[in-house]
């Protein structure tokens, strides 16, 4: 095994999984011995401590004969008889003189210089940046694809995210090895500013089956990153597209939000909304489904329901409300009480059953 031997330039390996190969180099860092291989699936770096490869026994080549055709002529021309094979060529003249001259096989040379994978910088990107970074890349070959679906567009990203190593030259790098750490929080900024684009695109969002779950999941990504808790967002959600619940929303509707949690300063101040919807608040709708709720109660009752002493506890009031309507679906406790308190129209306690 490989722990077991002593490999150089030439030797003959075989690994189980990438099969047979031919040892390039080898070369150490620090303690660790590591040698190039080329196997049929391209050029590989491995620790040998780790490898498991095996050497080969090298074994002479078998020199093949030339392909001749034995032929019974007992008579030969005037002119001689020539026999001709990709090896060599026969030749007997009239006198039957029999005279062999072999075939220097044609060798082509090739200027090639083995691809070596480079090796780590000293400030190279963090395990965890760099699989922030593939998500983003994954998600944007994947985009790029419903529009070109026969092309592969991994190598066009990741080109593009080596370009944003600002730090490294002008040109970036030309391998995430040797992207730098303190370029991280650039080129993610790059990528999702790309991303954000392609979500507008009306052909990507209209044919992608995961566009709308994956939009709705990295809204509320955004707003937890933001601070921003759900009532405010609904707030905003409410005052902009007069729709609380981003499942409701159609798609231009849900690009919108998404490009505007992923700005900067996006602050869902409901004062700078431009063109408001009718409904102005979450608290004014929750109201006008309280006073309907009231008044269908009061009716079932022939209009006998006393707003100051209401057969009801807080814990019934909130559950006909939740059922309702959804404006009331995931409110705690506390929160419930505030906007109860707030009403000022009744004292809710026990007492009788509502009449059938």
């Amino acid at each position: 095994m490989s722990e077991d031997k002593s490999f150089k330039a030439g030797d003959n390996v075989i690994h189980p999984k990438f099969g047979r190969g031919v040892v390039l180099q080898t070369e150490f860092i620090g303690q660790q011995e590591r040698v190039q291989v080329k196997f049929d699936a391209g050029i590989k770096w491995l620790v040998i401590r780790y490898a498991n490869l095996t050497m080969l026994d090298k074994q002479k080549p078998v020199r093949q004969r030339p392909n001749l055709t034995i032929v019974n002529n007992n008579h030969v021309n005037a002119g001689g008889t020539n026999i001709n094979t990709s090896k060599a060529s026969v030749n007997i003249n009239s006198s039957n003189d029999v005279s062999i001259s072999t075939h220097a096989p044609k060798v082509t040379v090739k200027n090639h210089r083995p691809a070596v994978k480079p090796l780590p910088r000293e400030d190279a990107i963090t395990p965890g940046h760099k699989a922030d970074l593939k998500v983003l890349v994954d998600e944007l070959a994947e985009l790029l694809k419903i529009k070109q679906p026969n092309k592969n567009h991994y190598p066009f990203v990741r080109q593009r995210l080596n370009e944003q190593a600002k730090s490294a030259g002008k040109n970036g790098v030309t391998s995430i090895h040797e992207f730098p750490d303190c370029d991280f929080e650039r080129a993610e900024s790059y990528l999702k500013q790309w991303l954000g684009a392609l979500k507008k695109d009306p052909t990507i969002r209209d044919q992608s089956p995961s566009w709308r779950p994956n939009t709705i999941g990295a809204i509320h990504a955004r707003c937890k990153e933001l601070g921003i808790d759900d009532d405010t967002r609904k707030a905003y959600q409410k005052n902009r597209f007069g729709k609380e619940s981003l499942s409701d929303f159609d798609n231009d509707e849900l690009g919108k939000m998404y490009a505007y949690v992923s700005r900067d300063n996006a602050t869902f101040d409901v004062k700078h909304i431009k063109n408001p919807t009718k409904a102005v608040t979450v608290q004014h709708d929750r109201e006008k489904v309280l006073a309907m709720l009231l008044g269908e109660l009061n009716a079932r009752n022939n209009g006998e329901l006393n707003l100051e002493a209401l057969p009801f506890s807080k814990e019934d009031m909130r559950r006909f409300l939740v059922d309702k309507n959804s404006l009331f679906d995931g409110l705690s406790d506390s929160q419930f009480g505030k906007f109860w308190t707030a009403q000022k129209l009744c004292k809710v306690r026990r007492g009788s059953k509502m009449k059938s």
